[in-house]
């Protein structure tokens, strides 16, 4: 029997009565006293830092594609070494300098194919932008290529955007632009133009997916939509067009409107709240001591619901994160960082019966999970001679940053038990992409001592002899 632990963790009431009206799933109920019921397990809380998927720091893989040169894709090896730093996110931009008045050439495509594969080997996810022009100067112009030949250029790396969307965390919306964050644009200067460019990105990933704005601004101007429209538990994950895009913000910390992203305190309502159900990440700017500081950066990303950041841009601004002692929690906290308070199971744990199970589940991140992911449990006996998964129909998206969970449900146990034989009991929080979900480097850690098995990929949250 897995011993009974102290729990290091501090439960807000606060946040989790604050919760009560934020669950969609019938069976996550927020519980204002999450040690209600008695505990067969009570588990450790782990402070350290590890990777998980689809969330924290990122470094930056570029390709310039200009003057003829199509550079090769980064190796495996080189992919493999951001892993090594605690890294699980890359960022891949793709700049298409030699096409504004061309089709994309089999060898660009072919790189940008070897780089979504390699991510795939190196064990890695990545956020993707491609864009034209990398100066901000209105002199250098064009800054992208007329309307239809960007639509057309969206149109040839859609087969590799289905084939490679398991590797994708999310698609900066790029292409228009300095830098493909929709500024200086020479041929975009509609809205009803720049929508056609959403448009066709979101019909080239498949629905699983989200694509980002560099503004909120940008969003509400593209869809035509005021405050009321935002993103609800109601709609959130609904597939539509407004629950898949998120935000950008590559100037955190600049200042007062971090650089312009802020328009008005409406755009800082319009993310606060989408963000709870759309990524939102991006980089730091030059920043400025008054509001680049621990206080207001941390403030920020619990607000905007953050789950990830550039690792090396901006030195200075992380540097202040740095010196000021919470650049550690930054990390710690970007994205979801799941982890079990208490668990019951009332039943017997014999062949063919039915378990009831009550999970506390904490989120401590500054977000949650964005992207669709399974969750299982998994019967193992400790031999580890024979496994057995158990799908649940739980959707984790819905354990929302800062709140507690309680997760109220039942396990059907294999025939297989034995009596008198020694059982693990695993949580399991897999990729859903056939391609990634048994490799174990894609599924979710939780943030508890003496749990995590990195070679299966699991989390032990239970040790039983079948009766």
């Amino acid at each position: 029997m897995l011993e009974k632990r102290i729990l290091s963790a501090v439960i807000c009431c606060g946040l989790v009565a604050a919760a009560g009206s934020c669950r969609k799933d019938s069976s996550d109920t927020p519980d204002p006293d999450p040690f209600g019921f008695e505990a067969d397990a009570v588990y450790e809380y782990d402070d350290s830092y590890f990777i998980n998927p689809e969330k924290g720091m990122y470094l930056t893989n570029v390709y310039y594609f200009r003057d003829g040169d199509v550079p090769p894709a980064v190796s495996v090896e080189k992919m493999r070494s951001i892993r090594d730093r605690n890294m699980s996110l890359s960022f891949s931009q793709f700049y298409l300098c030699d096409f504004l008045e061309e089709e994309l050439s089999p060898a660009v495509l072919n790189t940008i194919k070897e780089d979504f594969e390699r991510h795939r080997a190196a064990g890695l996810k990545t956020i993707v932008r491609f864009c034209y022009n990398y100066t901000g100067t209105e002199s250098d112009s064009p800054k992208e290529p007329e309307v239809d030949r960007v639509l057309r250029h969206i149109e040839q790396v859609k087969p590799l955007l289905r084939e490679y969307a398991d590797i994708i965390y999310v698609m900066q919306a790029g292409f228009i632009g300095s830098w493909g964050e929709w500024s200086i644009s020479t041929h975009f200067r509609k809205d009803s133009d720049r929508r056609k460019v959403v448009d066709a990105l979101l019909d080239a990933l498949p629905l699983s997916r989200q694509i980002q704005l560099r503004t909120p601004a940008f969003k509400t101007r593209v869809f035509g939509t005021k405050l009321r429209d935002t993103i609800t538990l109601a709609t959130a994950f609904d597939g539509s067009p407004l629950s898949r895009v998120g935000g950008h913000n590559d100037c955190f910390l600049a200042n007062g409107s971090d650089a312009g992203t802020y328009g008005s305190e409406v755009d800082r309502i319009l993310w606060q709240n989408d963000t709870r159900y759309t990524i939102m990440g991006g980089e730091t700017c030059i920043p400025d001591a008054k509001y680049c500081n621990c206080t207001g950066g941390i403030r920020n990303m619990e607000d905007y619901h953050w789950s990830y950041l550039n690792s090396a841009y901006n030195v200075k601004a992380l540097a202040l994160l740095e010196d000021e002692g919470c650049l550690e929690d930054v990390y710690k906290r970007l994205g979801y960082r799941l982890s079990l308070e208490k668990a019951a199971f009332d039943g017997k744990w014999e062949a063919g019966g039915s378990m009831h199970v009550r999970l506390a589940v904490k989120n401590n991140g500054f977000a949650s999970l964005m992207n669709p992911r399974l969750v299982e449990f998994v019967i193992e006996r400790e031999d580890g001679s024979e496994r057995v998964i158990i799908p649940t129909d739980k959707d984790p998206r819905y354990w929302q940053a800062g709140t507690t969970t309680l997760w109220d449900t039942r396990i059907d146990l294999p025939e297989t038990l034995v009596a008198g034989t020694s059982y693990r009991l695993y949580l399991n929080l897999p990729d859903p992409a056939p391609t990634l979900h048994d490799n174990p480097e894609f599924s979710v850690r939780l943030a508890n001592k003496d749990m995590w098995d990195a070679e299966k990929g699991y989390n032990l949250i239970y040790s039983f002899t079948a009766e």
